[in-house]
């Protein structure tokens, strides 16, 4: 009889809704909702079907390398086949699957990592099903930025344009009737014309900046110096600066949960994170927090020399370290700063929508009184 990989996994859920009403304890009990992220050629929609695929068919009772087999069969995309057939042939040449996925260049030392971690734990399905939640956490962390951008870049974009026809269009046919009649002009009318007359080296100017930024952003963009003064930059934006802070927040504690989850050390757990946060007070940091653990110092301890961790933060971590519950604590965390983006991404689009038209609105306004007042004086004269 054929074996269904469709099959299998629908039976494989059903056990697993069973299974989870029952683990009130144990390596993935401490979250009880999604988290929110929202994170390769090898991409995270699809790292997060694979974990998720291999944690359902590893408590269906297959093992490693009749699951390849399956995604092997199943697997419409030609790269991502090739990928899953040199897993397979790694596994049939006795490798295991950490050693094989730390060969593949698709794959983090932070992945091996936590399937290595699984595997002499005897718990892969476990970290290949928090691997899953993390990769679906990258996802929504991803859109949840894009989100908080994408509108106002639109708008933007759109005043932008409004302003350049205004400027370039709308304000010299104005000038011309203005020149003809011979009518004095008022102060912010004179304003508009200067700015309409210079407009394209003012769009020079900014085409230049924009170039020279993102040339030194290429250059020196994973210069510390550079990095530093980004982060300190962002963190002090307006609305954009607090969303950033609770995004890269959940993603070291959900980071540190899964590793922790995994019986990995706490200090190679701060090693792999400080790699791949992506966030430079963070990297800083750990690396210190790090060497104080090292010399005898407690983590809540070591972490609450840093500003850059909200207190709250260190004192559930000085709690989950009293009781050895670091894990659950910073899977607790990652969720409640997760769910707190969320909140902020959405704010800011209703906060930021109103005052962007506004300012759009005050612009073009401002352009039109310019322009209008003289033509009240030129009507009064013709009258």
């Amino acid at each position: 009889m054929e074996i269904r990989l469709d099959e299998i996994k629908r039976t494989a859920r059903v056990n697993a809704v069973a299974q989870e009403k029952t683990e009130s304890s144990g390596i993935l009990s401490l979250l009880n909702k999604d988290i929110s992220f929202g994170g390769n050629s090898f991409n995270e929609q699809k790292k997060e079907k694979l974990y998720s695929d291999i944690e359902l068919l590893l408590n269906a009772g297959l093992d490693l390398s009749v699951i390849f087999d399956l995604l092997i069969d199943e697997c419409k995309n030609k790269k991502e086949k090739e990928i899953y057939e040199s897993v397979k042939k790694d596994l049939v040449k006795g490798k295991s699957f950490s050693n094989s996925l730390q060969d593949k260049k698709h794959f983090s030392k932070y992945e091996y990592i936590s399937i290595r971690m699984g595997e002499e734990s005897g718990k892969l399905n476990l970290v290949c099903k928090e691997l899953a939640r993390y990769f679906s956490g990258k996802i929504r962390q991803k859109k949840q930025i894009k989100g908080a951008l994408v509108y106002p870049s639109l708008v933007m974009g759109t005043a932008l344009l409004v302003l350049t026809f205004m400027l370039k269009y709308v304000v010299p046919m104005f000038v011309q009737i203005f020149n003809q009649n011979k009518v004095e002009l008022p102060y912010i009318t004179k304003v508009i014309i200067k700015i309409s007359e210079n407009f394209s080296v003012v769009l020079y100017s900014a085409f230049f900046i924009i170039v020279a930024f993102t040339a030194i952003r290429l250059w020196q963009g994973k210069k510390d110096w550079y990095r530093k003064l980004a982060a300190k930059l962002l963190l002090k934006t307006p609305f954009f600066g607090p969303l950033y802070h609770r995004i890269y927040l959940a993603r070291l504690c959900y980071s540190m949960q899964l590793l922790l989850s995994s019986k990995a050390m706490l200090t190679d757990a701060i090693d792999l994170v400080t790699q791949m946060v992506g966030f430079f007070p963070f990297e800083e940091s750990l690396k210190k927090i790090r060497s104080e653990i090292v010399k005898g110092k407690s983590f809540h301890q070591s972490i609450s020399q840093f500003n850059v961790y909200p207190g709250r933060m260190v004192s559930l971590l000085k709690v989950g370290e009293e009781v050895n519950q670091l894990e659950n604590v910073f899977g607790k965390l990652g969720a409640q700063f997760a769910d707190e983006a969320e909140l902020k991404t959405k704010s800011l689009n209703s906060v930021l929508e109103p005052v962007l038209i506004l300012f759009i609105g005050a612009v073009v306004g401002f352009i039109l009184i310019a322009m209008y007042i003289p033509m009240f004086k030129i009507g009064d004269a013709i009258g």
